[in-house]
């Protein structure tokens, strides 16, 4: 398994873990909120970047907030919905002794997929930043 692969199922499972010890009350999204921010970008310049927001959509996208998830980025909930995709792909892979990512329908790369979501990271950006 690549590395990249194991990141991606890495963050997956933090996300998820992330989101059981919020729905449980072991752990308040407000206090995530409340520590130090990651963003460079925001650091830099003030504004949004094209992703702020997304690790709040996905936690409550995990939780089944979807309403609040669509809030916090247009892009999460699709996120979450291919990202779930390719871990259940991977597996299934794995147990049939293929790599991890092999053949992953929605795999996006340097073509017209790239392309198309690369566009749509833009769109809601844009759509954040006038709305």
């Amino acid at each position: 398994m690549r590395l990249f692969d194991k990141l991606a199922i890495g963050a997956y499972a933090a996300l998820a873990a992330t989101a059981g010890a919020i729905a449980s009350g072991l752990l308040e999204l407000s206090t995530l909120e409340a520590g130090v921010k990651l963003c460079l970008f925001r650091f830099l310049t003030g504004l949004r970047c094209p992703g702020c927001g997304m690790v709040h959509s996905l936690l409550h996208a995990f939780q089944g907030q979807w309403t609040e998830a669509f809030r916090a980025h247009l892009l999460g909930l699709p996120l979450l919905a291919v990202w779930t995709l390719w871990v259940a792909h991977g597996a299934a892979n794995s147990w049939a002794g293929r790599g991890f990512s092999e053949a992953f329908p929605l795999a996006v790369g340097r073509g017209w997929k790239g392309a198309l979501a690369l566009g749509a990271v833009f769109a809601a950006y844009f759509i954040r930043l006038v709305g």
